[in-house]
């Protein structure tokens, strides 16, 4: 019995560091690629609206516009 339940504890962690690699792996590739000017008017509004908040000039503006 107690053999079965080392084994399931093993399985545990094996899944665990299995899925912490692969967290470490995503943020260091997103790091790593990450966008290093605005690709977008969404980006190019919400860095204004960091800079100089403004509701009249929708800056930032709202989340999704109507279509």
């Amino acid at each position: 019995m107690l053999n079965k339940n080392n084994k399931l504890m093993n399985s545990r962690s094996n899944t665990l560091i299995v899925l912490a690699a692969l967290v470490v792996i995503c943020m260091v590739s997103r790091l790593l690629f990450m966008g290093k000017y605005l690709e977008g008017w969404d980006s190019v509004d919400f860095a204004l609206g960091l800079h100089d908040y403004n509701i009249a000039y929708y800056q930032p503006h709202f989340p999704g516009y109507p279509v």
